[in-house]
């Protein structure tokens, strides 16, 4: 698993072989059959473990005890991630990647389709200080459009770092289409 989760951050998924975890792990080509089924298997199964890694450094328990108002759990949630997209842009690099092959790997996909399902029952509460009014549907709707703007800041992030939105940016652009919004209901 360290061989796999090594070649993925350094090779990237495409250009990783099997002889290449191999040699990062100094374990033996017949371990990977063994122990996972194949290749593909091992590398889905370690970008997973990677993907877990970065969400526990993204969303440390004690961040959802802090006292704060929802706009300053907002704000700091986007900054943590465009400070994880800064400190470990190799992991953004393979998670890109890896979702190329998802139609390819029945079981990659339904392993991502479950961290998504995951993510959708939880992410809220990184972002925002729970309410009575945020559970059931409307929570897995608010993960779910925060897991959204979480996949296209990334993209964003890695097709041009230096000009992706801003904490300030995402906040201003989101005020307003809720105040748009808002408009159009009234209407």
């Amino acid at each position: 698993m360290r061989g796999a989760k090594k070649c993925l951050l350094e090779l990237g998924y495409a250009r990783t072989t099997a002889r290449d975890i191999v040699a990062a792990s100094g374990t033996n080509l017949a371990s990977i059959g063994y122990h996972f089924g194949s290749k593909d298997a091992l590398m889905a199964a370690a970008m997973m473990e990677l993907m877990g890694d970065w969400g526990d450094r993204f969303s440390p328990p004690s961040m959802r005890d802090v006292e704060m108002s929802s706009l300053q759990r907002f704000s700091e949630a986007w900054q943590r991630l465009i400070e994880q997209f800064a400190a470990d842009p190799q992991l953004l690099i393979a998670s890109f990647e890896i979702f190329a092959q998802i139609q390819r790997l029945p079981n990659l996909k339904a392993m991502l389709a479950g961290a998504y399902e995951q993510l959708r029952g939880e992410l809220a509460l990184d972002f925002l200080t729970p309410t009575p009014d945020l559970e059931g549907k409307r929570f897995r709707a608010v993960s779910s459009l925060l897991l959204a703007l979480l996949s296209g800041l990334a993209a964003q992030y890695l097709a041009d770092p230096e000009r992706a939105p801003t904490v300030d940016e995402i906040v201003d652009g989101l005020r307003y289409i809720g105040r748009s919004l808002d408009a159009l209901a009234g209407e």
